[in-house]
């Protein structure tokens, strides 16, 4: 049985795009006459005629009176008329698509599944165009969109209008850096410059990049077709999630031999005050059925004494031995902040499995076999963060071994004596690390103070060395480079 019965969809809503051509007409408000500024641009799956664009200036995501619109026609060119006032808002609003049954695509004829794309922000110049550039609204436009509304609801969860992001400095700053994020996430899932996630496709005769947006489109259609009934089974929620994918779009990276590797999944998660729940379904090719439920999670946060104590059930499709078709996982964390660092410490329960994932309950902490330990800090703009995961037979179990089966406990317990422990891990990044003490160990620096992002990692896991470093680029693609000694440097593939 699904976790979200029936069919709906996210609406991306908090998203901007920037720069306005020419202003040669004037319009009547009120007796006076006031100039017209022109923004144009394109609407590209193929290109889309019939498709209504518009100015979201007070990022409701619902297309109102007085928010400039047009209806994109041949080659799906478009072309908004901005008064001097909805001009001010260009880099602070987000420019929609609403894509009809019947408007024209011209690559496969009349649309038959009404979507949505969006263009995201170009604050500050984040996104590298000129003026006088044509602004393309595109599938992949709308997946960078998608990371940028999931990233930002964790800082606010209401709509945010332009006059928002105008008059205020700290919103704007957070926004982004949520935009760097989502376009870095992006570039990194396609390996696709940023140029490219922007460009005109068709018009640059980029076949590649054209199927791919083909594929993102099948899956915009069937999360659109989706929305409603999400919606009305979680009233209450914070915000949605939806993507329909093919896995090897989810985790490029990830288990490159994995048997579903072109299978379609449904990817669904939904935020609640109290946490979040997510679930990924396997599906058929037409993305008309659902064939297997391969995961599903449920996530619940709330205070612990000066922390967070957050809980974490997970089942998962597993099928490498005859103990059940489900993998059972609980895990447990508590953390505190303590000026710009974070401490955490999470449990592992016992692993079980179950045939079913209604079947799929462990409920205590007491009998794990796991635990890590995590410290996030911040040093002269540059971030950090270090894990230490120890098992039962690691020297470092039995430390804090009062602190299991966490909830209820935060009148007992003292985050004094967690920070005490975690003090004194090797957790700076130039810290060594003695051998056999961690199960699995790993360091990650990520320096944005320059001007392209330099990640470095490096890590142990059974007892091999892994130490890497992305080295960005000012089209946004990286390129990777491998060490033994952290002195000398070359290509991973060599």
């Amino acid at each position: 049985m699904s976790l979200f019965p029936g069919k709906g969809l996210l609406v991306l809503s908090l998203l901007t795009l920037g720069g306005c051509t020419g202003s040669s007409d004037t319009v009547q408000m009120g007796g006076k006459s006031a100039p017209l500024f022109s923004l144009n641009g394109k609407v590209i799956d193929g290109y889309v005629s019939g498709a209504t664009v518009w100015l979201d200036i007070n990022g409701n995501g619902e297309l109102d009176t007085f928010e400039p619109s047009a209806v994109s026609s041949a080659a799906g060119s478009y072309s908004l008329e901005l008064t001097e006032q909805q001009r001010s808002c260009v880099n602070y609003a987000s420019l929609i698509v609403d894509v009809p049954l019947g408007a024209i695509d011209e690559d496969t004829g009349p649309v038959t599944e009404a979507y949505q794309m969006v263009r995201p922000p170009r604050l500050e110049g984040v996104i590298p165009l000129a003026d006088a550039d044509i602004f393309t609204i595109t599938p992949l436009t709308t997946v960078l969109a998608d990371y940028l509304q999931a990233d930002l609801n964790a800082v606010n969860n209401e709509p945010v209008s332009c006059d928002d992001l105008k008059n205020n400095a700290t919103l704007r700053q957070q926004v982004k850096d949520k935009l760097l994020d989502a376009l870095a996430n992006t570039v990194r899932r396609y390996n696709l410059s940023t140029e490219t996630i922007f460009s005109d496709y068709i018009d640059n005769n980029d076949q590649q990049t054209h199927t791919l947006a083909l594929s993102i489109v099948k899956g915009l259609k069937a999360g659109y077709a989706y929305k409603a009934q999400l919606e009305a089974a979680y009233p209450d929620a914070v915000f949605s999630r939806v993507e329909f994918a093919q896995y090897k779009h989810f985790e490029p990276d990830v288990q490159p031999d994995f048997k579903y590797r072109d299978n379609w999944f449904r990817q669904v998660s939904v935020w609640l005050t109290s946490g979040f729940i997510s679930e990924m379904v396997r599906m058929n090719d037409e993305l008309s059925q659902e064939l297997a439920v391969y995961s599903r999670r449920n996530v619940t946060s709330e205070p612990w004494g000066n922390g967070q104590l957050r809980s974490q059930w997970t089942g998962v499709e597993w099928d490498h031995n005859n103990q059940g078709s489900y993998l059972c996982s609980l895990v447990e964390s508590v953390s505190i902040q303590q000026e710009e660092t974070r401490y955490t410490l999470s449990n592992s329960g016992a692993e079980a499995f179950a045939d079913t994932l209604d079947d799929c309950q462990p409920d205590s902490f007491s009998d794990g076999v796991e635990r890590n330990f995590g410290v996030d800090y911040t040093e002269n703009g540059v971030s950090f963060d270090s894990r230490f995961t120890v098992s039962l037979n690691d020297p470092s179990y039995t430390a804090l071994a009062d602190w299991v089966d966490l909830r209820g406990k935060a009148q007992q317990l003292q985050f004094s004596e967690m920070i005490a422990v975690f003090s004194a891990l090797p957790y700076k990044f130039e810290d060594p690390v003695a051998e056999g003490l961690y199960t699995y160990w790993y360091k990650r620096r990520t320096d944005d103070t320059g001007d392209y992002r330099l990640l470095e990692y490096k890590g142990v896991i059974n007892n091999e060395m892994e130490w890497y470093r992305e080295v960005y680029q000012a089209d946004g693609t990286y390129i990777k480079q491998c060490t033994i000694d952290g002195i000398s440097w070359e290509s991973c593939e060599n």
